[in-house]
């Protein structure tokens, strides 16, 4: 996330831990903290396989400005399953 906001949001998240970004979904601005950000780290799941065996739709415009399309891409093809497919022959449709 902090390659996507201005030079001055990350200045301000470095000197007070705090920046506020801009939301077209909400009248007020919200809070982005450098805490948040570093716990979020944590729970980044698109690094590894990600093992469910459930069945899984994913959802994605295309035109989404806050989610790529990629992101759904990403997440299909590391879903691991016993009971599906490899990853590989797995597609992932846009909408």
């Amino acid at each position: 996330m902090r390659e996507r906001i201005s030079t001055a949001q990350r200045e301000e998240l470095d000197r007070d831990g705090v920046t506020w970004l801009h939301s077209d979904f909400f009248n007020n601005d919200y809070p982005v903290t450098q805490h948040f950000l570093d716990e979020a780290k944590s729970h980044f799941l698109l690094h590894d396989s990600i093992p469910l065996d459930i069945p899984v739709h994913l959802l994605q415009g295309e035109q989404d400005e806050d989610v790529p399309w990629e992101t759904a891409l990403a997440i299909s093809q590391r879903l691991i399953s016993r009971k599906s497919p490899s990853p590989s022959s797995r597609t992932a449709t846009t909408a």
